[in-house]
């Protein structure tokens, strides 16, 4: 689970994980384009296991806390979060409101399974003018 962040003209990114705890990459804004840091921030995504949970709601928090602006949010996510999915929608509706200028806010769920994840991912998306993408994950064969 994970969360990029790119805010301003400036072209920056900011990449998050959320599971039980909220972390962001220790780089903070990388300018863009800089493919090493880039680089960097994949490994660190890819070095985190996943354990769980899905804590949407305080990632977003802490992301819509930043104080760039404009800011632009993409969600990678399961879209089960902890809590309930409408409820986890309504929340995070409500802190993006709370913005002096809000985010907007684009959501890709990973091969929902239950109705309820993909109206999450269209709602919050929808709510803050950002698109929603349903990516099917690929079977392995095993």
């Amino acid at each position: 689970r994970s969360i990029v962040v790119q805010a301003d003209d400036e072209a920056r990114v900011r990449f998050f994980t959320f599971g039980a705890s909220v972390e962001d990459d220790p780089q903070g804004w990388i300018g863009l384009p800089d493919a090493e840091k880039i680089g960097s921030a994949m490994a660190w995504l890819a070095a985190k296991e996943p354990d769980g949970n899905t804590d949407l709601v305080s990632a977003m928090d802490r992301v819509l806390r930043l104080e760039a602006s404009p800011l632009g949010v993409i969600v990678l996510t399961d879209a089960d979060p902890d809590g309930g999915c409408d409820q986890a929608a309504k929340k995070i509706a409500a802190l993006n409101a709370n913005r002096s200028s809000p985010a907007i806010i684009g959501v890709v769920v990973i091969s929902p399974e239950r109705d309820d994840q993909e109206a999450f991912g269209r709602d919050v998306a929808s709510r803050s003018g950002g698109a929603y993408v349903r990516v099917k994950r690929a079977r392995t064969g095993r």
